[in-house]
């Protein structure tokens, strides 16, 4: 039923989450208090699309209606109905096939029930429509003069007067009529007037044909008042009505207003809120109009420029746009749009230190500007300033909290300190304020990735990218998303296209790297890696573009992990010492290390160490804890079964609430067989790992065999945004014949015997205030029990220790700092015994140890 309210969380879909026979329900109670008709409701039993962005005048017909209706937010709609989108608005709607459509002002589509097949049929009548398909269904598309047939792409459609065209972004479209058809590929048009066969022509820039369909971040704030009365009070009555409309959000009455002044009373600001509003719809042309006629009028107004450089920004003309932001901010340096406008210009330079200094001084140039405090906010988000970000956000909401730029850097402020439920209502109060803004529905899909609904999760991040198509950086968490649900050619897919968007960004290219390698594909693998690498000045890859991803993205998908698999272990471990140079607190990058020691001889020791570090180092543990993992010399085939670590630990930003295994086993000649098994259960604060190792094998020769079992207790959690606890209590029993390899093989001893029972216990503190610095404390306990016989001499050795160690780091431009203490308490018994001439001799040696 057009016009039909749901109950659902803003962006998701009714289908998925409501029953056919609830909503039945829901609509029969609706129909009592009369907010439906009872022919309507009897009529349609299932939508066929839901409304998730509305901005200005959009309308609907039911099937066989005559009157027009105003659409919500949330709207559902049916076979049969009409859609209508007038002047200076735009619409976003996600269909009932999965796939999302956005439509330009005066466009107009008829929705046509599924056909018996499956497929999706849609009538473009007029305007232009974007599409993202990611089914793998039959959709057809329908205009005057030509159709377009596709299976899993993104293309663009536009019918006007006696043309028709259909642009391919990525994947392919068959387009056809009566008097032929053709096949278009990514980066191709074609075009089909009133009896002829559609043409087909390159195109130089597919992007540009959905640049009314981008998103233009606001810069300048009309909070204030402006006084026109010295052109008429009609015209100040108006821009009155016009600016309060612009705040409720109102587009369509807001430039129903602005329509009413005349063209001789629109001085240079006036022109400069007008292109304002037409950036916000996605009228980018005639928002530039506007601007240059007000520059025309005032050569030097910054907020022109400013506008001017966001334009740039967006079509990713970073040069251009710095050129301009900084002109704006020449121009007058006492107005915040310049440094907000040149804020903006710098992050997509990836100059984050820059970009943050040129927003603290958009707010000490204007400190009751909302849209000021919101940018500060968001800039200190992106160097992990959780606290200060908060607090900036929080005053934006205080001065104004009908802007959306407010709520949605509130909302992230919230997200990173795991405040789940405030961080969803900032998001869908940011929504309704600005339906167009892609960034509450990327917030909105991590909360609920978060919370363990990925489905419903990743249709808010492809709502994201669909209204934002020309954003790199969504389009890459999309590709995650779809990775996340291992689908792994709509994953692809996404990453090419960021690719294309924004080919300097690392961030694509990193995550490419670990679906190629996920897919055996080591050499694409390491080419992207290393391209991601160079891209990032050099430094590590792991250090993630937006910091939800807490600086670990690359923990399981190393470059060293590549390097080892093709062969190449000194590359591994060169990479490994780089990236540990570029950054010594991280944690990835010690893990990196970790794993690259692993088939090294004589490096056990330094294995374990680098993995403890990892661990105390990362905010969270992704994957349940393999009881193998921190320990050194065990199994003589280590290496090749069970005590590999798994592989699902590069993305902890989609750590959502779950219960995960992990299990592997090995087996082989001489009785050889092991076997690992680990449970995790994980929680928006924290997660508890338990696990068992075993493994038994008689070895290649006399005396080679060993058996042994490992268990673990392992748990992890956030007491605040910057303060993780960790513990664990491990148990480790063995027997083992002599496991020595020797330069003669038959060198060995057939009497050495040993026997190990260990129990240990780790408790761990990481306090990270910020990304520069931390503060690690490991306290670790241990009970050894270790006995050697050989030749009848029996060594036995009991220790009963705790060490305790304590390490600042702190990474500055260019260099930095790891300082560190410990203290180690032992008591050791060692007790030797042996016969002599048949008289047992024991001799027994105490041992205290107390070591800084």
């Amino acid at each position: 039923m057009a016009g039909r309210k749901t109950t659902l969380v803003t962006g998701m879909i009714a289908k998925r989450l409501i029953h056919t026979k609830i909503r039945l329900l829901l609509s029969l109670w609706l129909l009592a208090l009369g907010v439906i008709s009872g022919a309507a409701a009897s009529e349609c039993t299932e939508s066929v699309a839901l409304a998730v962005s509305i901005q200005g005048q959009v309308e609907v017909r039911s099937a066989g209606a005559v009157e027009w209706k105003a659409v919500q937010l949330d709207d559902e709609f049916c076979p049969g109905d009409r859609l209508r989108v007038s002047a200076n608005s735009r619409a976003g709607l996600y269909l009932n096939n999965e796939s999302f459509l956005r439509l330009g002002e005066l466009s107009s589509v008829n929705f046509r029930a599924p056909a018996e097949d499956g497929s999706t049929w849609l009538d473009l009548l007029e305007g232009i429509a974007h599409f993202i398909s990611r089914i793998r269904h039959s959709f057809q598309v329908d205009t005057p003069y030509v159709n377009a047939s596709i299976e899993g792409t993104e293309f663009t459609v536009q019918t006007e007067q006696s043309i028709s065209r259909v642009i391919v972004m990525e994947g392919q479209v068959r387009v056809h009529n009566i008097q032929g058809e053709s096949l278009l590929n990514s980066g191709q048009m074609a075009e089909a007037i009133e009896g002829q066969a559609p043409m087909i022509k390159a195109v130089v820039n597919p992007r540009d044909a959905v640049q009314w369909a981008l998103y233009y971040p606001p810069v300048v704030d009309f909070g204030g008042e402006w006084n026109l009365a010295e052109n008429g009070k009609k015209s100040q009555q108006n821009l009155h009505l016009s600016l309060e409309a612009y705040r409720q959000g109102d587009l369509t009455s807001a430039f129903r207003a602005l329509a009413e002044i005349e063209s001789a009373q629109r001085d240079a600001t006036l022109l400069i809120y007008r292109a304002s509003l037409n950036l916000m719809v996605g009228r980018v042309d005639t928002a530039r109009s506007d601007i240059e006629q007000a520059l025309k009028r005032r050569p030097q107004d910054a907020d022109a420029l400013a506008l001017m450089s966001i334009i740039a920004t967006v079509r990713n003309d970073k040069r251009e746009a710095v050129k301009l932001a900084e002109h704006a901010v020449t121009a007058n340096p006492r107005t915040a749009s310049g440094h907000l406008a040149l804020s903006y210009a710098r992050q997509a330079q990836f100059r984050l230190a820059q970009a943050l200094d040129a927003a603290k001084q958009a707010v000490k140039v204007e400190a009751d500007n909302p849209l000021a405090w919101s940018r500060l906010a968001q800039l200190q988000l992106m160097f992990r300033h959780v606290r200060k970000a908060s607090d900036a956000a929080r005053h934006a909401v205080e001065i104004d909290p009908g802007v959306a730029l407010s709520q949605t850097t509130l909302g992230f402020a919230y997200l990173i300190q795991l405040k789940l439920s405030s961080a969803k209502q900032a998001f869908e109060r940011a929504v309704v304020l600005d339906q167009a803004d892609p960034m509450p529905r990327l917030g909105l899909g991590l909360v609920l990735i978060r919370e363990g609904e990925l489905a419903e999760g990743r249709q808010l991040l492809e709502t994201a990218a669909n209204l934002d198509p020309g954003n790199a950086l969504l389009r890459s968490y999309l590709g995650k998303a779809y990775y996340e649900e291992k689908r792994k050619e709509p994953a692809a897919a996404q990453f090419q296209l960021a690719k294309q968007l924004d080919g300097q960004d690392p961030t694509a290219w990193f995550y490419d790297a670990i679906l190629k390698q996920t897919e055996n594909r080591p050499l694409e693998a390491m080419d992207d890696l290393q391209k991601a690498i160079a891209l990032n000045d050099n430094r590590a890859v792991y250090r993630s573009r937006l910091l939800l991803d807490e600086d670990q993205a690359a923990r399981g998908a190393s470059l060293a992990r590549i390097y080892d698999d093709l062969g190449f272990q000194r590359l591994a471990l060169k990479e490994s010492w780089k990236s540990l140079a570029a950054d010594p607190g991280n944690a990835s990058a010690h893990r990196f290390l970790s794993d690259a020691y692993a088939g090294v001889p004589r490096h056990e020791i330094a294995r374990v160490s680098e993995l403890l570090r990892a661990q105390l180092l990362q905010p969270e543990i992704v994957s349940p804890v393999s009881p193998s993992a921190s320990e050194a010399s065990l199994l003589a085939f280590e290496g090749s079964g069970p005590s590999i670590a798994g592989f699902n630990e590069y993305n902890p930003l989609f750590n959502r609430q779950r219960l995960a295994f992990l299990a592997s086993g090995v087996t082989g000649s001489n009785n050889t067989r092991g076997a690992e098994i680990a449970a995790g259960a994980f929680t928006n604060r924290g997660m508890l790992s338990v696990g068992h190792f075993t493994e038994k094998s008689d070895g290649f020769r006399e005396n080679n065999d060993s058996d042994q079992t490992i268990s673990n207790l392992f748990g992890q959690f956030h007491i605040t945004s910057d303060l993780t606890i960790q513990g664990e209590v491990r148990r480790r029993e063995g027997e083992f014949g002599d496991l020595l390899l020797h330069f003669n093989p038959d060198d060995n001893s057939t009497s050495l015997r040993r026997t190990i029972d260990r129990e240990s216990y780790r408790l761990g503190f990481n306090y990270s205030p910020d990304l520069r610095q931390s503060f690690l404390i490991s306290i670790i306990a241990q009970e050894l029990s270790d006995e050697t016989t050989q030749s009848g001499v029996l060594l036995d050795t009991d220790s009963d220790g705790t060490q305790y160690e304590a390490q600042y780091n702190y990474q500055g431009d260019g260099f930095g700092i790891v300082a560190g203490a410990g203290y180690l308490d032992l008591d050791q018994t060692v007790t030797t015994s042996f016969s002599f001439f048949g008289m047992p001799i024991t001799n027994i040696d105490e041992t205290t140890v107390k070591q800084k």
